[in-house]
């Protein structure tokens, strides 16, 4: 066998679809792939869910805010006119 021979025999081992390492590494590179694909899956879902629980707790503080802030107004009125008819 001539070293075109020896070559091509070499190239078909490297690239056999079985046992060939380049087909194994590009098995193993496309089965991390769809590990960190799902990786990242999972941290979109996490971080919507996170987004969606601080926008709840943000609106109720918000509403809390609003409520304080018109009780606020409220005893502000209430201690000048208390003031006012005692003067």
């Amino acid at each position: 066998m001539g070293k075109n021979g020896q070559f091509s025999s070499e190239l078909d081992d490297l690239l056999s679809a079985t046992s060939g390492p380049v087909n194994i590494l590009i098995k193993n590179y496309n089965d991390i792939i769809g590990s960190i694909d799902d990786k990242i899956e999972m941290e979109q879902r996490r971080v919507s869910s996170i987004r969606s629980r601080l926008t709840k707790q943000f609106a109720a503080l918000d509403a809390l805010l609003a409520q304080l802030s018109e009780q606020s107004n409220y005893l502000s009125s209430q201690s000048s006119s208390s003031s006012s008819s005692s003067s």
